[in-house]
């Protein structure tokens, strides 16, 4: 009896796995994996500091988030980032720097920072200037200075600002109205004394311009301004008007420009900050503005740590302290030497000219 053959036998596993649990492993690429991707779309070689850089640029899959920085080096990432605005497979950013040098654009998806790109060196330069025209050389409290200037390159942001210094920034600024090249702002200054018109480049503020001396004097004032002649002053003088007074009253008009010689009980209408070791003040009229030897002087009364100019000796009796204004006619300074509790004189100042009809 024929028997038919036994056919091969086949081991099967143990245990079969459902179609369903099988995933196919994403092939992992330089940078990301297969399908991702970014690129930045024609990067710029060069720009300027303050300038805004206009960038756009691609990415996959589309709509992933991208962000985008500078930095000075294309194996370091940036110190801080700005989101794309992304719109399908592009995206668009602005990116502006604030210094000089050479740069890298930095471009990677959000959420996967491993893709990325880099771009190749960008090179920012100057970014121009700014210039205050005719800046004004007086001022007085509570008026508006019109300003005017220009900037390059054009429509460039600008603001300004008033400093009591001419190498310390203003504490607060305004805004200009840039049109071209040009711009035009208006500031109010609030308090008597010597300042400096700012002008900078609000997006760049190396670039800058200060004008020279502006003597702001107190409305109605002859708007004096003081210099340190010599010593260290141990303060600074603000207020620079002069008044007339009459016995046993605070001072009491001012002087609009100029001093009818003979007039008596003429007073300076200052405050002395930081008095330190202060402890007397004389003033004089002189024919110089560098003597530091007092002529017919005034003693000037002090209280507190920072005070006016008081034309009263103790006990507000007769006004003895206020020299009468130069018995001729001429061109004279107003000055005011501070000494110590010991009587060593600390730091003489002088006025601008003063003129005595």
């Amino acid at each position: 009896m024929a028997f038919a053959p036994t056919p091969p036998r086949i081991n099967l596993p143990a245990q079969l796995l459902p179609l369903s649990s099988i995933t196919a492993a994403a092939v992992e690429q330089s940078g990301g994996y297969s399908g991702s991707s970014i690129a930045i779309s024609s990067p710029p070689s060069s720009g300027t500091v303050g300038i805004a850089l206009a960038l756009t640029g691609t990415v996959s899959p589309s709509a992933t988030a991208v962000q985008v920085g500078l930095s000075a080096s294309a194996s370091t990432a940036p110190s801080s980032w700005i989101s794309a605005t992304v719109s399908g497979t592009g995206w668009t950013a602005v990116l502006t720097s604030s210094a000089a040098g050479v740069f890298y654009i930095w471009a990677e998806q959000t959420a996967a920072p491993s893709i990325r790109m880099v771009s190749a060196a960008v090179t920012f330069g100057s970014s121009g200037n700014v210039a205050i025209s005719s800046p004004p050389g007086t001022a007085t409290v509570g008026t508006a200075l019109a300003l005017a200037g220009t900037v390059s390159p054009g429509s460039t942001a600008v603001q300004v600002g008033l400093s009591s210094s001419a190498s310390v920034a203003p504490g607060s600024w305004t805004s200009a109205t840039v049109s071209g090249t040009g711009w035009t702002a208006s500031l109010t200054p609030s308090a008597a004394g010597t300042f400096y018109i700012w002008a900078e480049q609000t997006a760049a503020t190396s670039i800058k311009a200060v004008s020279g001396a502006v003597v702001v004097s107190a409305a109605g004032g002859s708007g004096l301004s003081y210099n340190l002649v010599s010593g260290s002053g141990n303060g600074s003088l603000t207020g620079t008007t002069l008044v007339t007074t009459s016995t046993g009253s605070a001072p009491a008009t001012d002087w609009t420009s100029s001093i009818v010689h003979a007039a008596n009980d003429v007073a300076p209408n200052i405050t002395l900050s930081a008095i330190g070791s202060i402890t007397a003040g004389k003033f004089w009229f002189d024919t110089t503005n560098t003597g530091v030897t007092p002529g017919t002087y005034g003693n000037a009364l002090f209280n507190g740590a920072a005070v006016a100019f008081y034309a009263f000796v103790d006990g507000f009796g007769t006004p003895t302290c206020a020299p009468a204004a130069p018995a001729t006619a001429g061109t004279y300074y107003g000055k005011y030497a501070f000494y110590n509790s010991a009587g060593t004189l600390l730091g003489v100042f002088s006025t601008s000219a003063i003129t005595v009809t």
